[in-house]
């Protein structure tokens, strides 16, 4: 059982944040993609409909920095079961991946259902429920990629200093 299973703060925690950073963007970034009539947007309203997804991806990117503080709880006993080859380092990393991507799906759909419709992040090409799902995808998978350079950077990492150090080198 991971920790989000035994301890239902760290995933109300972790999910209330996506919600309200969401909130937040959608706030800051308020109606920035709607235009009258469905027509199609300026230069400069497209640039600034691009920068304020593109700024809302990386968020996602950035967000599971929090998981550095909770790996380094768990890397002890992942230390000590190491060392006597239970398992490699690839398995435990797998595993983790696995059980982060159901919270990562879920802080996105929290936030992605948050930041969207206020934005105005439409694709106005195709169907709201499908221009929704693309996004709710590439933030899914912007998630799972930051998760997993956190994860690599604290099992190379000696301390959890160095981790939140080097992190945002590799992003």
């Amino acid at each position: 059982m991971n920790h989000y299973v035994r301890n239902w703060t760290n995933l109300l925690a972790r999910v209330l944040i996506y919600g309200l950073t969401g909130l937040l963007f959608g706030c800051i970034f308020f109606n920035i993609g709607d235009t009258e009539d469905d027509q199609p947007l300026s230069i400069d309203q497209a640039q600034a409909t691009f920068g304020a997804g593109i700024f809302l991806t990386q968020v996602y990117y950035l967000l599971p920095f929090a998981s550095i503080s909770t790996f380094f709880f768990d890397k002890a006993l992942f230390a000590a079961e190491s060392s006597i080859d239970l398992y490699p380092a690839w398995v435990y990393s797998l595993c983790q991946i696995v059980l982060e991507l159901w919270v990562i799906s879920l802080c996105a759909l929290v936030q992605t259902g948050v930041a969207i419709p206020m934005m105005g992040l439409w694709n106005v090409t195709i169907s709201n429920s499908a221009s929704y799902l693309y996004m709710y995808t590439v933030f899914c998978m912007s998630g799972v990629v930051g998760n997993a350079i956190v994860l690599l950077t604290s099992i190379v990492a000696f301390s959890q200093d160095l981790a939140f150090l080097e992190s945002p080198r590799l992003l």
